[in-house]
């Protein structure tokens, strides 16, 4: 598998285990959004009390090297995986995510055009 695009709705709750991408070895594109919120940017992503989108409680311990795009509107973690080394120059976008560090100390990679928009943490 090449690559994975997901749209959500609004009220979608997915909770994913922690090794929802393990073997996906050549994945190359990740794409995880919303329409409902890409549209109105304005909207609160809590329904029923609850972040919407995917939940991913155990964390999650593997993304592929081989990534050259991953796009996750509202990214429920802190991190990366620890154990993720992208091989070659690849784009990043986590608008509205929890994100607040990208690799441990000392990991440097080359990106292409990342997008941090509406982070609420920077």
């Amino acid at each position: 598998m090449e690559s994975i695009s997901l749209i959500l709705d609004a009220k979608d709750q997915l909770r994913l285990s922690p090794t929802a991408f393990e073997g996906m070895y050549n994945l190359r594109l990740l794409k995880i959004y919303y329409p409902p919120f890409l549209e109105d940017r304005s909207k609160k992503q809590i329904m029923n009390g609850k972040r919407v989108g995917i939940h991913l409680p155990g964390g999650l311990h593997f993304l592929s090297s081989e990534l050259r795009f991953l796009y996750w509107y509202n990214y429920p973690l802190k991190s990366l995986p620890s154990n993720f080394f992208p091989e070659k120059p690849f784009q990043l976008e986590m608008p509205c995510s929890q994100l607040e560090q990208l690799w441990n100390e000392g990991q440097v990679y080359m990106l292409y055009h990342p997008s941090f928009s509406n982070i609420g943490h920077f």
